[in-house]
């Protein structure tokens, strides 16, 4: 999404900045979907995770949501995890 309202696309291995205004919030998951060019289906951003922080949603709640550095937009109070985690990082662990 090359200058959409988020700002400057942030290309991830040529997959699209994010996806729809959806909201994840898995530990260890960056909160946003991404979707690759000429593909139809939305997925995980597979980045690692760098930040944790929080989004307010529509109804006025707010969630804890992880990201990784390319999807902070958005993210409320980032503060940086002492080191990067997510489905593509060795060390990760659901519970970490």
């Amino acid at each position: 999404m090359i200058g959409s309202r988020q700002g400057p696309s942030r290309p991830l291995v040529a997959m699209s900045d994010h996806y729809a205004e959806a909201v994840f919030s898995e530990r260890g998951r960056c909160w946003r979907f991404v979707i690759k060019p000429g593909e139809g289906q939305p997925m995980h951003c597979p980045a690692p995770v760098t930040h944790k922080g929080r989004f307010k949603l529509r109804g006025g709640r707010w969630v804890a949501v992880w990201s990784c550095e390319g999807h902070l937009f958005g993210v409320i109070e980032p503060l940086p995890l002492p080191a990067a985690i997510g489905p593509g990082v060795p060390s990760w662990s659901p519970e970490g």
